[in-house]
């Protein structure tokens, strides 16, 4: 009787068992049947993908309600691609553009304004002092804030040691403090045989104006000038402190000679070629370039110093940019793209450690993935003396009237002054 009444409890217990198991599952298959989709889209690059995926797989684990539709595109047909759907209305729930282009998108109303408390903040401002100090302010505009980064940026001199010492100098002491000892440097540093360069000692970037006025501002800062009045009605680029900084940035071609524009490979797609390949010596880069090194002769012997200052100048500066997820003004689904974006935003160590990403939201600094970051002291420390560039929505148009000025100057000969005057011209008629 006793094995009996046994055997009738296990089977109870195995039918309760299985009816709790099926109601679970029956209520997982529910919540599933009314899964949401949100579509996101993304700037193309190896690094970024692979750990965006994981973020993905993860967040999609935590909540299975929410499916993410995950698109890439090459950078220079994603913005094209990005501005085209979602000027229709329709295009990605989430998006990432740098923050030169955020203008724009705010001026035609294609994005939301962001909710602070979906990212579990009572206001913009208790927002503001969880992140980076001025990091959102290239997503801010009228007290709102219009996204987050995914990476906040600064432009530090990244240097090849073996290179210094092969010409005799200490990587450690004789890397160059300003431009002038830029161009004096990089005659030390540069290779030409019977007439052939085989290394070049600093470039600037040609084959993209958001490149030149990443590298250009800084020293415009420097020199105390600015592209546009602060109301943004007035160009001032050809302004005497404008023309003192485009000799500066110029003149390290056409008067050093630190490098030559027919030698380099460098594209959008690949902005590090030439570093990284070891036919450059001194790089003006991001945070986020190391991972971009993998498998060439760069990998593990690179160095990071601040950027180079005006002899003169009017005070230290760099520059900061980002590129940032904003949230479709359209969108259907805005609750679900808040939450991706608070769990997105709190993986900083993550994005730190596998892509090189400074993702600015606080809670890493002290961590051992930022201890293990090599020269993130460097970047920090010139992310402190940087402010974000223009902020209009004529970037692009002013962004290209000053890549075709380098262009003419360094590639043509003209005179910085003439040229300036050219790119003055160009801009009025886009402020008109």
């Amino acid at each position: 009787m006793f094995k009996k009444s046994k055997l009738l409890l296990f089977v109870v217990v195995l039918m309760v068992t299985a009816l709790v198991v099926g109601s679970a599952a029956a209520e997982t298959k529910k919540k599933v049947e009314k899964q949401i989709t949100l579509m996101f889209w993304q700037h193309e690059d190896p690094a970024l993908k692979k750990a965006t995926e994981k973020i993905i797989a993860d967040f999609e684990a935590e909540n299975p309600d929410i499916k993410v539709d995950y698109l890439t595109a090459p950078y220079t047909d994603y913005i094209t691609k990005v501005m085209t759907a979602v000027s229709t209305g329709k295009g990605p729930d989430i998006f990432d553009i740098g923050d030169w282009d955020v203008p724009t998108y705010v001026s035609k109303g294609l994005v939301a304004p962001l909710d602070p408390s979906a990212l579990g903040y009572a206001s913009v401002e208790k927002l503001e002092k969880d992140w980076l100090n001025g990091s959102l302010e290239g997503f801010k505009f009228g007290g709102k804030i219009y996204g987050v980064p995914i990476e906040f940026n600064t432009f530090s001199l990244f240097i090849n040691p073996e290179h210094f010492r092969e010409a005799g100098l200490d990587p450690e002491k004789d890397y160059p403090k300003t431009w002038k000892e830029v161009g004096q440097v990089s005659e030390k540093l540069k290779i030409i045989e019977n007439g052939v360069w085989t290394r070049e000692g600093f470039d600037i970037p040609y084959h993209d104006p958001v490149w030149t006025m990443i590298d250009f501002a800084p020293i415009l800062a420097q020199a105390g000038g600015s592209i546009l009045s602060k109301d943004g009605k007035k160009c001032l680029i050809n302004s005497p402190e404008a023309l003192k900084a485009f000799k500066v940035y110029t003149g390290l071609i056409t008067e050093y000679k630190t490098g030559n524009p027919n030698v380099g490979q460098n594209s959008s797609a690949q902005p590090n070629y030439d570093f990284a390949s070891g036919e450059l010596s001194m790089w003006i880069i991001g945070p986020w370039a190391p991972s971009t090194f993998a498998g060439t002769p760069l990998e593990d012997s690179y160095m990071v110093v601040p950027l180079p200052q005006l002899d003169d100048g009017v005070r230290e500066a760099t520059t900061v940019y980002s590129l940032g997820w904003m949230v479709n003004a359209k969108s259907k689904v805005k609750d679900a793209a808040y939450k991706f974006l608070n769990y997105s935003t709190k993986q900083q160590k993550y994005w730190l450690q596998n892509v090189g990403y400074i993702q600015p939201r606080l809670g890493w600094l002290d961590s051992s993935e930022a201890k293990q970051k090599p020269y993130l002291d460097v970047f920090i420390n010139d992310m402190k003396k940087g402010k974000y560039m223009v902020r209009t929505v004529n970037f692009q148009e002013i962004g290209a009237a000053l890549h075709r000025a380098v262009e003419r100057t360094v590639l043509q000969g003209m005179d910085p002054k003439e040229s300036l005057n050219t790119a003055k011209e160009e801009i009025d008629e886009v402020l008109k």
